[in-house]
């Protein structure tokens, strides 16, 4: 099933069954019901077991492109990073080779986050402040997932749709305006 008037899909890769497409903006709720609008207006809904069973494949697509390369490079590996979470099951995640994606993660978005706030600094960004605190909001949200993840508290495929619902509007937002101010400055 593909929902439409979101740019991009995600393909979910349901274990028993064929795969199944929808926007990349969809929220899954506690209650793992698609929180978009256009998908509660189509009634989508997805149990506990069905959510925790699929694998959620995510395409990179120039509509995510900042033009700035290497804000673009971080956030195609972070992509890659979401990727791997999805692959695992919920049992993987809580191991340690899970525990040592899920740091993986944070530290891979605290650097990333650096290197942003480097750039706000040295370019003089007038939006610095407020894209910092996104930052740190993400930071603490992440390290909060990161323990429930590891005592089962949530699934990882909730884990998984916050990181690319945040990814995505975060770079076409905030990330796509900082790339406005740093052209005008000569970066790219």
């Amino acid at each position: 099933m593909t929902l439409a008037g979101a740019p991009g899909t995600i393909t979910h890769n349901h274990k028993a069954g064929s795969p199944v497409e929808g926007p990349p903006f969809a929220y899954l709720t506690r209650q793992f019901r698609w929180s978009n609008q256009q998908a509660m207006a189509s009634g989508v809904t997805m149990s506990v077991q069905e959510c925790e069973a699929m694998s959620i494949s995510i395409k990179w697509e120039d509509i995510y492109v900042t033009g700035i390369r290497d804000i673009d490079e971080q956030h195609r590996h972070f992509v890659d990073l979401i990727n791997r979470m999805s692959a695992c099951t919920d049992a993987d995640i809580r191991s340690e080779a899970g525990r040592k994606l899920v740091v993986e993660i944070l530290n891979y978005a605290g650097m990333h986050f650096a290197m942003e706030e480097g750039l706000m600094v040295t370019h003089r960004y007038p939006d610095r402040d407020a894209h910092a605190r996104e930052h740190r909001t993400l930071e603490a949200t992440l390290a909060n997932k990161a323990v429930a993840l590891a005592s089962g508290a949530e699934p990882r495929s909730s884990a998984v749709m916050f990181l690319w619902n945040w990814l995505v509007a975060h770079t076409n937002l905030e990330d796509k305006s900082l790339s406005k101010h740093l052209f005008k400055h000569g970066v790219k």
